[in-house]
């Protein structure tokens, strides 16, 4: 079961990564979503606030809704591994910012990613989609995308926010979603120090920002990393795929997937496998998903058979999405349709995810930073 632990960790820990970047920056949160009939009617002031007109009436069933079962199990068996997977099915990676403990009961799914894992071919493709996006839910108002998750759960949806999510995806981009995993917040940092951290290669240096601390004299904090190598622990990692006020959430999603494919390599090497139970404990808690044990063994034997040059990724970016305000005067992304689809169907067609992102050699400037006494984030 090594094998099938390894894929497990992997896909966990990646899909915590995305999570990571929708965390709530402590004291930058503005009003939550309200329960019940206070739902109708939100009226956002900044784009982290839920934009929806919503019915209070509970959604009608759809054909591809699904109960939410527990967290998948830790495997403890040791199966032969069967190659028996659809040609083609969808993952949908979502990533919310419910925090154990918090006051505010209520969440977002402000990372999502849909996975394609392509058996037949032996090849895997990522695609992003912004949390801003506009979309209309089945039965419920216009709305950004990151509200749906949580929606759907507000409403008993059948089979909860995962399913009205894939429904909307569905109906919005045609994209028949198989499978998902949920992610909370937690064990992020615990997770990477775990592992012993891990190692990204910059081609240009990395220069992002997020609000200062509450008590601040600063306005913002930065994370500055050179171009090279570097090896994060917890801390960095979680700013490295949290941190977006200067180049936005496109940005942030493109370094979601390249440090999930470090994460991979770092998992697919023989020096992890000591540490999968002890990871696992910390990880286990913070997953929720409809695969089962069986399935996660079927992925990890086709994980063993994929290239690095096979694994693909598109981010539902800048190119393909216009500024929108909406009627409560928040702000938005509107999707180019046609442009988005188009994206989907050639997933495939472009350079493996560790090239595609390349700059070549194009670097932004450096900005000065943000207060005098600001330092570049030292290398982990």
């Amino acid at each position: 079961m090594k094998q099938g632990q390894v894929f497990l960790l992997w896909l966990a820990l990646g899909a915590l990564a995305l999570m990571a970047g929708c965390l709530t920056l402590p004291g930058q949160r503005q009003a939550a979503l309200a329960r019940g009939s206070e739902t109708a009617g939100l009226s956002p002031t900044t784009s982290d606030t839920p934009t929806a007109t919503a019915t209070a009436v509970p959604p009608s069933p759809t054909p591809t809704a699904r109960p939410i079962p527990t967290a998948t199990p830790t495997p403890t068996l040791t199966p032969t591994p069967t190659p028996a997977l659809p040609a083609i099915q969808r993952i949908l990676l979502l990533g919310t910012d419910e925090r154990p403990g918090s006051s505010d009961k209520t969440w977002r799914t402000d990372a999502i990613m849909v996975v394609t894992v392509d058996a037949e071919n032996k090849r895997i493709g990522m695609l992003g989609i912004p949390r801003d996006l506009i979309v209309t839910p089945p039965t419920l108002g216009e709305m950004r995308i990151n509200q749906v998750d949580y929606l759907g759960e507000l409403y008993e949806y059948p089979g909860g926010g995962p399913a009205l999510l894939a429904d909307t995806l569905k109906e919005t981009f045609g994209l028949e979603i198989d499978h998902y995993v949920r992610f909370k917040q937690q064990g992020f940092v615990q997770a990477i120090d775990a592992i012993g951290g891990i190692t990204v290669t910059l081609e240009c240096p990395l220069q992002e920002f997020a609000p200062a601390d509450p008590g601040s004299d600063a306005l913002y904090k930065e994370l500055y990393l050179e171009a090279g190598t570097h090896h994060l622990d917890g801390e960095t990692a979680l700013k490295f795929v949290t941190y977006r006020y200067r180049f936005g959430d496109w940005e942030r999603a493109k370094r979601q997937q390249l440090l999930l494919l470090a994460l991979r390599e770092q998992a697919l090497q023989l020096n992890m496998l000591p540490k999968i139970p002890a990871l696992w404990d910390i990880v286990k808690d913070s997953v929720q998903s409809d695969l089962s044990l069986l399935d996660w063994v079927r992925l990890a034997y086709l994980a063993t058979q994929i290239d690095p040059q096979d694994i693909h990724g598109r981010v539902i970016d800048e190119t393909m999405t216009e500024d929108y305000i909406t009627e409560a005067g928040g702000m938005a992304l509107s999707g180019e349709m046609e442009e988005i689809k188009e994206v989907i169907e050639t997933l495939f067609d472009v350079p493996p995810a560790s090239e595609f992102y390349s700059k070549s050699g194009h670097c932004p400037p450096i900005w000065p930073s943000p207060t005098p006494t600001a330092t570049p984030t030292p290398e982990a």
